[in-house]
């Protein structure tokens, strides 16, 4: 039972990439069989159902879904590692460095996968007209992943809620375009955002016509042509994202920074004036700040052996916080009440009228005063 229904026929001419993930999952109803998909990639590289058919079990299905990858002798990590080294070269001497090196490890290996095309599996060979680098088939495990429940239906049951499914997938992504801001979907412009970055720590040189020579570390570097929309990384080619080369290129061809002499001005904007200048709060601090450059000392100077001499009685060994001496030849200061005079601040008249009452007094008592 095959279905291809209309809408995803017409979405996928309008706005998904010219590449097609095809996949089957088995069924886990009392018949089985196997779920069979074609699922493509919009222009936020999401998934895209195109088309899905249920059919029955057969010997040739099993024999083609055991394949001789095992019998190749790919079981141990290191030769999958290899294999993936070579699937993810991105120029033609990487992908010829990788084989060698596999043809050293393993040479049964090596001659079974030389009879494979690697057009249809290694990075360095693939066709630029889909637009994507994808090497794996995650797009297929997704969808299968998403029909997990409609596998164990019956076969009728299971048609339709894979196509309710698919329709309501697609409803989805139409409400979240219709949010979109800008021409680019939010996967591409995080990759888009992620080699802009990237590409401030490159260094571009013109080569001559459009093409351009972009220095990414020591016997390292890439060519870039503008007019071809092309990059010797492969990146920009294969995926029709500007990589971190291109990036670099357009940003020094196009846009490039300028200083202060050659900013224009505007007429209409208000003179820009520093923010006023305010005490911060608390004491302020007697301690130069020093440079980050600067050795940050926290040793104080030391004051042993130097004499001690006290600012007030002028003595050695002590200080003026710690005295206890006596001032002014050693004469102890009496202190007096406020406003009120001793006798020898007493006038002349005043200390005549204290000697008159002193004397009567010392009459009753038979004392005399001279």
């Amino acid at each position: 039972m095959y279905v291809c229904l209309q809408a995803c026929k017409d979405g996928c001419r309008a706005g998904c990439r010219r590449i097609v993930g095809l996949d089957g999952c088995f069924l886990k109803g009392y018949y089985g069989g196997y779920l069979l998909a074609a699922v493509g990639i919009d222009a936020n590289n999401g998934i895209y159902p195109l088309a899905y058919a249920a059919v029955e079990k057969t010997r040739h299905c099993d024999r083609h879904l055991h394949s001789n990858f095992k019998n190749a002798g790919f079981r141990t990590k290191e030769l999958k590692d290899l294999l993936w080294k070579a699937a993810r070269a991105s120029t033609t001497r990487e992908f010829d460095d990788a084989i060698d090196e596999l043809r050293k490890t393993n040479h049964h290996a090596y001659d079974w996968l030389k009879k494979k095309n690697p057009a249809h599996w290694s990075m360095s060979h693939l066709s630029i007209r889909s637009h994507s680098d994808m090497l794996v088939n995650n797009l297929s495990e997704s969808f299968n992943k998403m029909m997990l429940e409609a596998r164990g239906k019956p076969i009728l049951t299971m048609m339709e809620t894979v196509r309710t499914k698919i329709m309501l997938l697609i409803v989805k992504k139409k409400e979240e375009a219709d949010k979109w801001k800008g021409t680019l979907g939010p996967n591409i412009k995080k990759k888009l955002d992620v080699n802009i970055k990237d590409s401030l720590r490159r260094v571009p040189s013109h080569a001559g016509g459009d093409k351009y020579q972009v220095e990414c570390g020591p016997g390292s570097q890439h060519v870039v042509d503008l007019v071809q929309n092309s990059c010797s990384c492969r990146n920009w080619d294969l995926t029709g994202i500007p990589c971190m080369h291109a990036l670099a290129v357009i940003h020094v061809k196009n846009d490039p920074v300028r200083g202060p002499k050659q900013w224009a001005s505007l007429s209409n904007m208000l003179p820009i004036l520093p923010p006023p200048l305010r005490r911060p709060p608390g004491k302020p601090t007697k301690v130069r700040r020093k440079e980050p450059d600067e050795p940050q000392t926290t040793e104080r100077l030391s004051k042993r052996g130097v004499e001690m001499r006290c600012s007030k009685c002028k003595i050695i060994g002590h200080n003026k916080r710690s005295c206890k001496g006596e001032f002014g030849q050693n004469i102890p200061v009496k202190r007096h009440q406020v406003g009120v005079r001793t006798q020898q601040q007493a006038t002349p008249s005043q200390q005549k009228v204290v000697k008159d009452k002193l004397h009567q007094h010392n009459e009753g008592f038979g004392l005399s005063i001279n």
